[in-house]
């Protein structure tokens, strides 16, 4: 782990710090995860595991995730490398005008689709924050967008025992039944995609600074304001995909990443024929069944 020197932190969380490095050999940035190994855990029992986690996350390749560079265990700390890229945070950029419709589209599509990939190896992401995903613009004068980390939720089993902690997870996005301790695996990633693109187009999240408790019950009965509230240029075949990805029940959304890509309203809905102005604002579908 030498070969990396450390240039500033960050960030960290349950799993352990996370760094902006300069890898000496390559002369190039990457970003270091140092996690530390736990102590009731055989050492052998834990690197072979470690490793071949490690192994499942290289095989991944999506344009839209940070691909693994390295990996090891040094003495009682076990590190991943993963590649740099330079851009801005979602949290950073949003305002009422800082993303289109189309935008929004575009990610909920490049998400589901590194998502899709990570699902495979058994990896689920539900730590969704506004500073997980990094914004690129493309020559074109669209936008491509990076998840910052694979979600490692694996890598939490391995070093937590499985155990969850909700005040380490975002209340805006967390699921009904993560919040009850009972993710079901893509479904519940689903929900957090869902808010994710609410949060987009609505310039922020009315649940933004909220206690946990009170998110969460809002959480529960579906409790948002109607996006037509904040904007009127999304087109209602969207909208409606949108919600039903943020349903309360686990049962009412799409049951996996492919179906949910399958749901999403073709690239037609964007024309300027189709895209129009919303009247009265509905009121928000409620769903009382979550679980």
């Amino acid at each position: 782990m030498n070969r990396y020197d450390i240039k500033r932190s960050l960030g960290e969380g349950r799993l352990g710090k996370v760094y902006l490095a300069e890898d000496n050999v390559i002369g190039r940035y990457v970003i270091l995860r140092k996690f530390l190994i736990p102590e009731n855990v055989e050492r052998a029992v834990f690197e072979k595991n470690f490793l071949s986690l490690v192994r499942d996350l290289a095989s991944i390749e999506d344009a839209s995730i940070l691909p693994i560079l390295d990996a090891g265990i040094v003495g009682d700390t076990a590190f991943i490398v993963s590649a740099s890229a330079s851009g801005d945070i979602i949290q950073n950029m949003l305002g009422y005008s800082s993303f289109d419709v189309w935008d929004v589209y575009c990610l909920a599509q490049q998400l589901l689709e590194a998502l899709g990939k990570l699902s495979k190896y058994g990896f689920f992401h539900y730590h969704f924050r506004l500073s997980s995903i990094l914004v690129q613009k493309k020559a074109n004068g669209g936008k491509h967008f990076l998840l910052m980390d694979m979600g490692y939720s694996k890598l939490m089993e391995l070093i937590h025992g499985g155990s969850s902690d909700i005040d380490m997870i975002s209340p805006v996005f967390a699921a009904p039944e993560l919040c009850a301790g009972k993710p079901v695996g893509e479904v519940t990633s689903l929900f957090m995609v869902g808010q994710l693109c609410y949060a987009m187009l609505a310039g922020g999240h009315p649940l933004s600074g909220l206690p946990i408790e009170v998110a969460k019950a809002k959480h529960r009965v579906g409790e948002l304001p109607y996006i037509s509230g904040f904007r009127g240029d999304v087109p209602e075949g969207f909208k409606a995909w949108m919600y039903q990805l943020m349903s309360p029940s686990w049962k009412d959304r799409p049951q996996s990443v492919k179906e949910a890509l399958a749901m999403m309203p073709s690239e037609r809905v964007f024309s300027a024929e189709s895209v129009k102005k919303d009247i009265e604002p509905q009121p928000f579908p409620v769903a009382l069944e979550f679980c």
